[in-house]
């Protein structure tokens, strides 16, 4: 194991052990709240959505963890009936893509917050280090 990765799984090791969210006897269960995934931080935000940072744990012994994308949209802010089944049918569709140049949707889950009740979309997407799209295709009309 590399020292970054070793880093880490010490890291998280310890923040996880009294994680009620991810055990159940020692066999790892998929992340239901966006509460279960690790040193979030967010890195962008839309009219309807929020984008974080972070890190899931994808394996147990030895602990692996992957880097992430928390896409978390919060439906409740969609008022309009006709957005609101367009946001859903792409969600699903952006859930069965498979190809080298669109970023990987790992799954996806909803939840309810804790503290105001609202109901969200959340996306587990592969993390790509360098922006969002519409910064990179301002840098490039520049130039």
């Amino acid at each position: 194991m590399n020292p970054e990765n070793q880093q880490l799984n010490n890291y998280f090791y310890n923040q996880h052990q009294s994680s009620p969210y991810l055990y159940s006897r020692q066999v790892l269960v998929p992340a239901t709240s966006i509460y279960d995934f690790y040193s979030l931080f967010n890195i962008g935000s839309g009219a309807f959505a929020q984008v974080y940072k972070g890190y899931e744990l994808v394996k147990l012994m030895p602990a692996k963890y992957r880097e992430v994308a928390l896409k978390r949209i919060n439906l409740a802010a969609i008022t309009d009936p006709a957005i609101y089944k367009t946001t859903i049918n792409e969600v699903r569709i952006f859930t069965n893509l498979n190809h080298q140049n669109i970023v990987k949707c790992f799954r996806s889950f909803e939840e309810i917050s804790r503290y105001s009740q609202n109901k969200y979309l959340v996306l587990v997407l592969e993390y790509v280090n360098g922006g969002d799209l519409q910064s990179l295709i301002q840098v490039i009309k520049k130039d």
